[in-house]
């Protein structure tokens, strides 16, 4: 099941403000519109753990995945709390990124747990 393989964070919608068109002069940005409050969907996003990694996911309901966990050094250099990691970041990048019409983003989750010194 999609949800056992990955650690869901949060479902919840991201709030959505909403405000009338502001003005600025003619030499700044323009006329900036509010977006349609209707027309704004929430993001679906989860973490993909790199110790209990899945590939046969489906990762089209979500919008973003977080990889987890890169862990800065004393140097602010990144290394991976297990030895296979960085390869399978490149996989769920490529899978991610297969669906060219709505592909999901991924992003690198730095720190963490025990990795949050």
């Amino acid at each position: 099941m999609l949800f056992s393989t990955l650690a869901v964070l949060s479902l919840l919608p991201l709030l959505t403000l909403s405000a009338p068109a502001l003005q600025f002069p003619s030499s700044s940005l323009g006329n900036i519109q509010a977006a349609d409050p209707n027309s704004v969907k929430p993001l679906v996003m989860a973490y993909y753990v790199d110790w209990a990694p899945r590939t046969n996911l489906d990762l089209s309901p979500f919008d973003y995945i977080d990889f987890a966990f890169a862990l800065p050094d004393e140097n602010f250099r990144l290394a991976w709390d297990t030895p296979d990691a960085a390869d399978l970041l490149c996989k769920l990048v490529e899978k991610a990124h297969a669906n060219l019409e709505m592909p999901t983003g991924v992003k690198l989750s730095i720190g963490g747990w025990t990795g949050s010194r």
